[in-house]
C-alpha cells in the first residue's frame, strides 16, 4: 500500500500543487519547532501538531476534485490513519516531557502510548487520573481510538477479538479492517487536546 502511495504522491506533485491552510499562533509560528528560545516549546509542540493533523483530516475534499477517486482514497485513508497514530505520537511526547521529573515514579518505555498506564502514572504523580479529566463519553472514545491506533500501528488495521472486547466497539468483527473516517480523527484531536491541556495546567 505505501509503494502505491508514494507512487501517486509523487504524480501529483509533478503535476500540480495543493494548499492546506495552517493556522499561525500569535508569534507567527506554524511549525512544529518554534525558534524562540523562550517560547513555551512543549506546549507549543503539542498544538502545532495537533492543528496539522486536523488540517491534514480534512482535504478529502479536495483530493477527490484533483485526483481521480482511486488515488485520492488511497491517500486519504494513508492521512486518516496517520492521523490517528500520530496523535497517539504527539501525546505520548508530550507526557514524557512534562513527566520528567525524577521524584515521580519511573515511567517504563512507551508507557504513554497505553491508556492505562499512563493513567496510572499519573495517578500517582498528580494524584489525577484520566478519567478525572475527562467525561465518561470522552474517556469511552478515548479507550476505542487508543486500541484503534494499535491495531493500525501493529495489526495493518485488522481487528481481532482483543480489540472487541477492550475497545468496546461492537460495529466490527475479528478480520474486518478498521475504517477511519474525517470525525474520528477530529473527535480524538479534541479529546487528547483537552487531556493534554489539562496535565500541562497541573505541572
Amino acid at each position: 500500500m505505501f509503494k502505491n502511495l508514494q507512487e501517486e504522491m509523487r504524480r501529483l506533485a509533478a503535476r500540480q500543487t495543493m494548499s492546506v491552510p495552517l493556522e499561525s499562533d500569535a508569534e507567527g509560528y506554524f511549525d512544529k519547532e518554534c525558534p524562540d528560545e523562550n517560547c513555551l516549546f512543549v506546549s507549543h509542540t503539542f498544538e502545532q501538531t495537533l492543528t496539522t493533523i486536523r488540517a491534514a483530516a480534512q482535504v478529502g475534499d479536495t483530493l477527490r476534485g484533483t485526483l481521480d477517486a482511486d488515488q485520492a482514497e488511497t491517500i486519504a485513508r494513508s492521512l486518516l490513519e496517520k492521523g490517528m497514530q500520530d496523535t497517539v505520537m504527539s501525546f505520548q511526547r508530550l507526557c514524557e516531557q512534562l513527566y520528567d521529573r525524577p521524584e515521580w515514579p519511573k515511567a517504563r518505555r512507551n508507557a504513554f502510548q497505553n491508556l492505562d498506564a499512563g493513567s496510572e502514572l499519573w495517578g500517582q504523580a498528580l494524584g489525577v487520573r484520566y478519567d478525572q479529566l475527562l467525561t465518561a463519553a470522552e474517556m469511552s472514545s478515548a479507550v476505542r481510538y487508543f486500541q484503534q491506533r494499535h491495531l493500525l500501528a501493529h495489526q495493518q488495521g485488522i481487528v481481532d477479538a482483543d480489540y472487541v472486547s477492550r475497545s468496546g466497539d461492537g460495529t466490527y468483527a475479528p478480520g474486518q479492517r478498521l475504517i477511519i473516517k474525517p470525525a474520528a480523527v477530529l473527535n480524538f484531536v479534541d479529546i487528547i487536546e483537552k487531556l493534554g491541556r489539562e496535565l500541562i495546567a497541573r505541572t
